[in-house]
């Protein structure tokens, strides 16, 4: 993170950014949404909230908007300065903003992070790997693309005039020289330190974040870096957001789901990067800015902070969290079902339901000028009782009070038993409207004592010829005995 070293350099940004726009008041309440990039220019807070740009001129009690700019590039995600000119990077370009306050140029292919050095501008997009634009800062202040380097790129830190750290995420740490933009020459490889989140260079050393760690290293010999010290963030859902380095301090902010939002360490040995002091518990320390001795810290989740930083204390001054959706007031229960003036078929059961648009805790149900029922739910089954039903609901809160006195209309509905609502019921198989008849035999019929009688002679004489058969059979058998 790139600080303004000169006071002369420190006018002429607020003299830019007081140009940018009219000194009309915003409320303050401008301040309270989440923080996508944070600059400070002079005495000037440049904060990125999603598409928009907020400009609050910093005092030593108070920061105070005085204007808010939609951009319509999408999310803001960094923003630094180059020869008097102010550089915002977004998710859909990079926008120059000249001494005259007018965007001056917009170059298409956005990005995460941005750094500027001499007249070269840096542009880290992720897997789109670094693009190298040229500031033209001769009147037009347009971008005049250079080169582009094909890696991941999480982060970057130029190095001296040509050199270009880059943290690769999955990639680890790479150093590419860029003395010719068009065809970089890679250094340095080192994938042992991974992912690479964020790399910060100051003199000959470099401060990289990758998992949970902070590391510093000696970059004498940039071909092959030597770690001097690693420092854990916490457990391993912890990484680093933003560094800041002032002389021997360095100001980590830390990204977690818990814990402390920055951390002041001591790096006047830094073989011991030692812990001095640390502030927050949210793990919001995503972007930082610093003017003094006031330290500006931004995130999505949690909005913005102000901390004072000093030797070896950090102290939280003021908070603007991001504003909760405004409170729900519609309690009004709509849309009943069934509908009101329906006629239904003469179930047993019926289910009565209704809609809102902000939930109760209850809900009283009165039925037929009774109260039936407490619920929970938007939602009630009874049993029919009478041929019409006339119902409404009451919303209540947690203490079972009703909800400054809102309440349904009255609904109603009837019971019809005839006509096309009615259900057809399938009939039982005991009362068919159709039986066939029962077969019954005449047994004094003389047609029946005839066949009967023929029926009978022909089974006997079927026994007779079955009998002499058998007969015939035996003498037979007997007969072949005596001879």
């Amino acid at each position: 993170m790139e600080t303004i070293a000169s006071v002369g350099l420190r006018a002429i940004f607020l003299s830019i950014l007081l140009s940018l726009f009219a000194a009309r008041q915003t409320p303050d309440t401008a301040l309270n949404r989440p923080v996508t990039a944070l600059f400070v220019a002079g005495d000037h807070l440049l904060i990125g909230q999603g598409a928009a740009l907020v400009e609050a001129q910093i005092t030593p009690i108070a920061l105070t908007v005085i204007r808010t700019s939609d951009l319509q590039h999408g999310a803001i995600r960094a923003i630094t300065a180059i020869n008097g000119a102010i550089l915002i990077l977004s998710e859909d370009g990079l926008s120059t903003w000249d001494a005259s306050g007018a965007i001056s140029s917009f170059t298409a292919g956005g990005g995460q992070r941005i750094a500027t050095r001499d007249d070269r501008v840096y542009v880290a997009a992720l897997n789109a790997g670094v693009t190298i634009y040229r500031f033209d800062a001769s009147g037009a202040g347009k971008l005049k693309l250079l080169g582009h380097v094909d890696t991941s790129a999480e982060d970057i830190a130029p190095d001296g005039t040509n050199w270009l750290w880059v943290a690769s995420g999955a990639h680890g740490l790479r150093l590419y020289d860029l003395t010719d933009p068009a065809n970089p020459v890679v250094l340095s490889d080192n994938s042992s330190y991974v992912p690479a989140r964020l790399v910060r260079v100051s003199g000959t050393r470099l401060y990289l974040g990758y998992a949970n760690k902070l590391a510093v290293f000696d970059t004498v010999n940039v071909k092959a870096p030597r770690v001097l010290s690693e420092t854990e963030l916490g457990i391993n859902t912890a990484s680093v957001g933003d560094v800041l380095i002032e002389q021997n301090q360095v100001i980590a902010g830390r990204v977690d789901i818990t814990g402390s939002d920055v951390l002041l360490m001591d790096a006047s040995n830094p073989a011991v990067l030692r812990e001095v002091a640390h502030v927050g518990d949210a793990g919001s320390g995503d972007r930082l800015a610093l003017h003094g001795g006031d330290l500006f810290v931004g995130s999505e989740r949690l909005g913005l902070q102000r901390v004072r930083v000093e030797v070896t204390a950090l102290t939280h001054l003021q908070s603007w969290d991001v504003s909760e959706a405004p409170p729900c007031t519609d309690f009004t229960p709509r849309d009943p079902q069934p509908a009101n003036l329906s006629q239904i078929a003469p179930d047993t059961q019926v289910t009565l339901s209704w809609r809102v648009a902000c939930p109760a805790a209850h809900y009283a149900i009165e039925i037929n000028g009774v109260r039936a029922a407490v619920t929970d739910q938007a939602s009630y089954p009874f049993t029919l009782q009478n041929a019409q039903t006339v119902w409404r609901v009451i919303p209540l809160d947690a203490q079972n009070q009703p909800i400054s006195q809102v309440t349904s209309a009255a609904w109603s509905f009837e019971m019809q038993r005839e006509g096309y609502l009615i259900t057809p019921q399938p009939p039982k198989l005991d009362a068919l409207l159709y039986k066939p008849p029962l077969i019954q035999i005449d047994t004094q019929s003389p047609t029946v004592i005839v066949a009967g009688t023929c029926i009978a002679v022909a089974i006997g004489f079927v026994i007779i010829v079955i009998g002499a058969a058998a007969i015939g059979a035996w003498f037979d058998r007997r007969r072949a005995r005596n001879y």
